[in-house]
């Protein structure tokens, strides 16, 4: 999704559930951020492609019934890519990546990262839900409302922190969203974007 790259703060938020009823193992991988063009992100680390963003960090995302209220967490760091090669940031700490993964898979919840550009130290930081109980679906209403900064139930920002960025080799220019699984499915009912500055 080409949005520009005159942008300085960005905020990014998906609204989203996946269809799993147990753990979810053998490194399953969501990712979002920015990148250059509609080069993206995958595993097999394109040479040329330039991003920075987030990703789920762990060796499997972990399923918890919670009385009904199911869902799948894992957590996640930031990360970022520069002509082929990969570079960890720090975990995001205080955000555990809550997922819904309740039957019929209506319920959704939100996941939302914040950049601000520097020279060359990028700000970084992720908010998310720590738990289901008692919340259910996040309605398109309020995921727009957390986007435009109002607060949500139990929706946190996690810490923030800084890496080093440089828009030399492409201009972050696009957003991107990568799930390396054909199953369980993972529905992405909206993504949505605000210039903060």
């Amino acid at each position: 999704m080409l949005i520009g790259n005159s942008w300085t703060n960005l905020r990014i938020g998906i609204l989203a559930s996946v269809h799993a009823s147990a753990n979810i193992a053998g490194t399953p991988r969501l990712a979002f951020g920015v990148c250059s063009g509609n080069q993206g992100y995958s595993t097999s680390l394109d040479a040329g492609t330039n991003l920075i963003g987030v990703r789920q960090s762990q060796s499997s995302y972990n399923f918890t019934a919670n009385g009904g209220d199911s869902y799948v967490s894992g957590g996640f760091e930031s990360f970022k890519r520069v002509s082929g090669t990969v570079t960890p940031g720090s975990s995001v700490a205080s955000v555990s990546g809550v997922i819904a993964a309740k039957t019929p898979y209506s319920w959704r919840t939100g996941l939302f990262l914040d950049l601000v550009k520097g020279s060359p130290n990028y700000t970084i930081s992720m908010m998310g839900i720590t738990n289901l109980t008692g919340f259910g679906d996040l309605s398109e209403t309020d995921f727009l409302s957390l986007m435009e900064g109002g607060t949500y139930g139990q929706y946190t920002t996690g810490a923030t922190h800084t890496l080093a960025m440089s828009e030399a080799g492409g201009d972050l220019d696009s957003l991107f969203f990568y799930w390396n699984r054909s199953s369980p499915i993972f529905s992405l009912d909206a993504v949505a974007y605000r210039r903060l500055a």
